[in-house]
């Protein structure tokens, strides 16, 4: 099962064999639809996910301007008998590739505090 360490995986973590690097560990998730956090402001949160994606859409950021793009069940990561597994890290691969605006750092309430602090001293 993917996301998990056998027994077996766990033995050869412990002896060396095998190297295990919590830093390389890549998310298979969208970073902007991820979850809302704890230090997040889920009303933000969801306005800057729709600001994001109308930007992105704006701008052809998406993938899908200009031909670039594939519709939904096409391409080659869509084949018979392809792991779940596979067609999420091949998509991650793909989202680590492009650029796209990501507001969803403005509904961190520490961000929204200091832009408060700012303006009060500034007014």
């Amino acid at each position: 099962m993917p996301g998990f360490v056998s027994p077996v995986g766990k033995k050869q973590i412990e002896r060396g064999l095998r190297k295990c690097d919590p830093a390389a560990i890549t998310s298979f998730r969208d970073p902007l639809f991820a979850p809302t956090a704890t230090y997040e402001m889920a009303v933000l949160v969801k306005l800057m996910q729709w600001a994001s994606v109308r930007l992105n859409k704006k701008f052809e950021l998406d993938g899908k301007g200009k031909g670039e793009g594939k519709g939904e069940g096409e391409g080659e990561g869509e084949r018979e008998g392809e792991s779940d597994f596979r067609k999420r890290a091949k998509w991650a691969k793909e989202l680590d590739k492009t650029f796209r605006i990501n507001l969803r750092f403005l509904a961190d309430i520490r961000n929204v505090c200091l832009v408060v602090i700012i303006l009060k001293v500034l007014f």
